[in-house]
């Protein structure tokens, strides 16, 4: 018979498994405590949590939780830290892929977006990408770009035209 800890434990990576739009397993072994202080700290920052579960919680918060098609990560082994991404899919992968690179930990073992499994590979090509608040920075200096020629132009031949009328202006005071 399971533990009432465990049964609690699990109710409760159902939930954050339910309202994570993006999860991150990685193996944490080797870490210091301040270095997964400093990751986690990071990734909270970014609108994400980072914990630490058992496997088998794990494979069952996944199999009867809403991301049932996730079960091919079935291979979970070894300690494992997880990371909920929940409010933007993207950037706490990002800080996370970031660690990993400057400090060759944690290991990302696998993930989920939605409900589709991704691979190690997969997850660092999404850590890649340009975030929500990049995207939305680009998309509206696009969309100032125009505004802003034609602003130019049109004062461009403004002050032609003033520079001409002064020019008239002159030359009849002069006479």
């Amino acid at each position: 018979m399971p533990s009432q800890r465990n049964i609690n434990q699990l109710s409760a990576l159902k939930d954050k498994f339910s309202r994570a739009k993006s999860v991150v397993f990685a193996d944490h072994s080797g870490m210091s405590v301040p270095d997964t202080q400093a990751l986690r700290q990071g990734v909270k920052d970014a609108g994400g949590e980072m914990t630490v579960a058992k496997n088998t919680l794990l494979k069952l918060a996944l199999e009867q939780g809403p991301r049932a098609k996730g079960q091919g990560l079935r291979e979970l082994a070894g300690p494992t830290s997880v990371l909920f991404a929940y409010q933007d899919e993207i950037l706490p992968i990002k800080v996370l892929a970031k660690f990993a690179a400057d400090h060759d930990k944690p290991l990302i073992k696998a993930g989920l977006l939605g409900s589709e499994s991704l691979t190690a590979e997969q997850i660092k090509e999404l850590a890649s990408l340009p975030g929500f608040n990049e995207l939305l920075v680009k998309f509206m200096g696009q969309m100032q770009g125009p505004a802003y020629g034609l602003v130019g132009v049109l004062q461009g031949n403004i002050t032609k035209l003033v520079l001409v009328l002064k020019a008239i202006y002159n030359k009849n005071c002069t006479n």
